[in-house]
């Protein structure tokens, strides 16, 4: 089930009423939800956790203020922020992927020696444990605004996505003939007003870093029975489908290339034997290299790729009497089918991207 969001129950009770000597208490309750389920996903602005200003006392100055003395300071990039985040809000049962700009990664390989704390092999394991989701797009934001919606995710990010107005040097909003105020860059909420915003603001849960420490008091803890397992049992769970998958599914193309082959007949069985033999046997090649020319060949294509039409992929497979959702791979593996005695092999492992002869290896 989902959680609720973070609107208070209160339950203000009303006057006991003496009713033949027995004390009758009245409580009215009254609940107020927002419609809206959460998922256990959680989405982070990377750049929000990642990014702050750091001042002269070594104290958080924004977005965070713990130095009562100082209001600015200089730009820190500190990864290990992120890392804080992300331990915290899996302990809580939760999964969290974090959203960075690919420009802020760039800028954090480019400079390891400012990041403190090995900063870029946290940057680098959190991206290679799929937990941080480079954003290379204009207005960042918006897209991983729009992935939270879909998927029913917390939010955690400093960001209003507001307008941005002018100031004078003294601190005041600066403003037009008019006297309203000077805009210097629109906000997401101007720029995109078909966002369901009531939903983002629903969705949007305050942290803070104290000392170090990130705290988040909105978020549950979750009590799921399949969350109570150990890391090593799930992996070791997830390990074990994947290779019956595997397993299952290259027994399933095997049978299906052989099946296929048993029943189609198609005329052009010495052309696509021809062209295995021939093209094979100048080395190893790509396998839609190969596929390419068999198309070409059995459909009359010229040699510009570019002037195919665009089902193509659709009529070969109708030729050659396969149903067109039919896979490359396993279609020419099928069709290599008839050149037994060659032995065509297609490496490496699960991908099969490229072919040869056994000789060749």
């Amino acid at each position: 089930m989902g959680q609720f969001s973070k609107d208070r129950l209160f339950t203000p009770p009303n006057l006991g009423v003496d009713m033949e000597k027995e004390m009758i208490l009245c409580i009215e309750i009254t609940a107020v939800f927002v419609p809206y389920e959460f998922s256990d996903k959680v989405v982070l602005d990377g750049g929000g956790h990642v990014h702050y200003n750091k001042c002269e006392h070594g104290k958080e100055v924004q977005p965070n203020k713990t130095c009562s003395k100082c209001w600015k300071g200089d730009r820190i990039l500190e990864p290990q922020r992120l890392k804080k985040a992300i331990e915290k809000i899996e302990s809580k049962g939760f999964r969290p992927i974090a959203f960075m700009g690919f420009l802020t990664l760039k800028w954090a390989g480019n400079h390891p020696d400012e990041l403190a704390d090995d900063g870029t092999k946290t940057l680098n394991d959190l991206l290679n444990q799929g937990k941080i989701m480079p954003v290379g797009k204009k207005r960042e934001d918006v897209w991983w605004l729009s992935y939270a919606l879909d998927e029913q995710a917390y939010i955690f990010t400093y960001d209003k996505f507001n307008d941005k107005f002018e100031y004078d040097v003294k601190g005041r909003q600066k403003k037009d003939e008019n006297g309203d105020p000077i805009i210097r860059e629109e906000g997401e909420r101007t720029l995109y007003p078909h966002l369901d915003w009531k939903e983002i603001d629903a969705r949007t849960f305050q942290f803070e870093f104290m000392d170090g420490t990130f705290v988040v008091p909105d978020l549950p803890t979750k009590d799921d029975s399949d969350i109570r397992l150990s890391k090593s049992e799930v992996l070791a769970k997830l390990r074990d489908i994947e290779g019956k998958h595997q397993d299952l599914q290259q027994r399933y193309d095997a049978l299906l290339a052989r099946s296929e082959m048993e029943a189609v007949e198609h005329g052009h069985e010495e052309t696509i034997k021809e062209i295995f033999l021939s093209e094979l046997a100048k080395g190893s090649m790509e396998v839609k290299q190969l596929y390419y020319i068999i198309s070409r060949e059995v459909l009359g294509l010229p040699k510009d790729i570019s002037k195919w039409p665009d089902d193509w992929g659709r009529r070969i497979r109708e030729e050659l009497g396969y149903n067109p959702n039919f896979k490359t791979i396993t279609l020419m593996e099928d069709l290599s089918l008839l050149c037994p005695k060659e032995h065509v092999y297609f490496y490496p492992g699960e991908i099969r991207s490229h072919v040869k002869l056994y000789d060749q290896i």
